[in-house]
């Protein structure tokens, strides 16, 4: 047992299917997801490349089925020729036509059916792209909404903390007004102030980015309101069950897409080794043709053709585009390998980065009870004149210091969570169906 199999043991868990966003119990998280799933632009894109990746794949399959046309045709000439006495004489000839044409291609060595399987593996893989952008799209705006609410947690405690620091100025110029306090003390607080004021102008415009990102995430322009009103982290759901690596290869469209590129690819190679072989293709065509539009019912013309071709000569071309097309797998197969390690690797490091997060901040939550304990026994203290200012602000900063670090690290281990989700992947994309809205997108 590896020393991630005994943490997945030791925690509660839960299995990782459904919209996993939902587990944060958030009324306001699952309307903004549901928002980005339908409004997303770059969902939109990935929608827009399986689109032509639909037509094309039936693009490659129409040569497997004969064509048909109608072909109509009308022709007049004029031609002067001599006559017997040395005159010209000009002899106009009609002609109309009309009809239909076929063309087909004997597939002897499968080369349009490879073709065609080629272009529907890689109409499923951009099937498989759309939901992978899906996943992303999901995991980034529940990131944007987990670092919004902490920013703003930390505002507040900015604030809270300022309204003590300013208390903590007030007590320490009384005190020096009644000659118990130097004005170096006095110093000391105001730029404990000031420091804390000097934080305020940056964390505010923090949470305004953080809403313009959420915004372009949705699909809006950066400026709209969005109605997020959460002020502060929710608590993290049950860890989800991480399951067998083999499990991966199905809940991971990323994975899914490159394992259908491989198949593309493999059928790439069967199109260029049949493309060396002679081929046979087929024409017949048959209609009505007369010198006049009034006769064109009474004469029938049909005509039936083949042809056969093998290549003799071409410089080598087709040759070296079955070995193209042999590295194009080697490639595909090789990227194949490597995204399975990876998507191994992000579920472990996830969980492992969760944990370890979790030992953290019960440390830090230590840290700051005993840092709060420390400042309230250097304040009476001072207040009873027994020590000076000076161990006061250095407890009063590291309690506010810690303070913060709290917060930061409760959202570092809501976002290891959600990018273990993200590693994950899930069932619930299988049922994901993009939907664009009609008309321009950006009015």
């Amino acid at each position: 047992m590896t020393a991630v199999d005994s943490r997945r043991d030791s925690v509660e868990s839960t299995p990782a299917y459904g919209p996993w966003w939902e587990r944060f119990a958030s009324p306001e998280l699952n309307r903004l997801v549901s928002t980005s799933l339908s409004d997303n632009l770059s969902i939109a894109e990935a929608y827009a490349r399986l689109t032509q990746a639909r037509a094309r794949a039936v693009q490659s399959g129409a040569a497997r089925w004969p064509d048909l046309s109608l072909e109509a045709d009308g022709s007049r000439t004029e031609q002067r020729r001599p006559g017997t006495d040395g005159s010209f004489a000009t002899v106009e000839t009609k002609s109309y036509g009309a009809g239909l044409a076929s063309s087909f291609e004997l597939d002897l060595w499968g080369r349009t059916r490879a073709l065609h399987e080629s272009g529907r593996a890689e109409r499923s893989a951009a099937r498989e792209d759309l939901q992978a952008t899906a996943i992303t799209i999901s995991a980034e705006v529940t990131l944007r909404w987990l670092a919004l609410l902490a920013q703003r947690q930390r505002l507040d405690l900015l604030h809270q903390q300022l309204d003590a620091n300013e208390r903590l100025l007030e007590l320490t110029e009384l005190r020096f007004a009644k000659s118990q306090a130097t004005a170096l003390d006095v110093l000391r607080q105001r730029d404990a102030v000031s420091a804390v004021r000097a934080q305020l102008p940056t964390e505010t415009a923090r949470e305004a980015t953080l809403l313009h990102e959420i915004a372009v995430l949705l699909g809006k322009p950066p400026r709209t309101e969005l109605g997020i009103t959460s002020r502060s982290l929710p608590e993290p759901p049950p860890v989800p069950d991480a399951g067998l690596p083999i499990e991966l290869l199905t809940r991971r469209p990323d994975l899914q897409s490159a394992a259908y590129r491989l198949q593309s690819a493999d059928w790439n190679v069967s199109a260029a080794r049949a493309d060396r072989l002679p081929s046979i293709r087929l024409s017949a065509s048959g209609g009505l043709r007369a010198g006049t539009i009034a006769d064109l019912l009474e004469g029938t013309i049909t005509q039936l053709s083949g042809n056969l071709v093998a290549p003799l000569f071409e410089g080598g071309a087709r040759k070296a585009e079955v070995a193209r097309t042999r590295g194009a797998v080697e490639e595909q197969l090789a990227a194949y390998h490597g995204l399975v390690l990876q998507a191994v690797q992000e579920v472990e490091g996830a969980l492992i980065q969760e944990q370890s997060q979790s030992e953290r901040i019960r440390e830090v939550e230590r840290q700051l009870e005993n840092a709060n304990l420390t400042y309230a026994e250097s304040l009476s203290r001072y207040r009873k004149g027994i020590i000076d200012f000076l161990p006061v602000l250095d407890a009063q900063e590291k309690a506010q210091e810690t303070e913060r670090s709290l917060v930061t690290a409760k959202y570092e281990r809501l976002a290891f969570r959600v990018q273990l989700h993200r590693a994950l992947g899930g069932d619930w994309v299988d049922e994901f169906e993009f939907r664009p809205s009609p008309g321009d997108r950006l009015q």
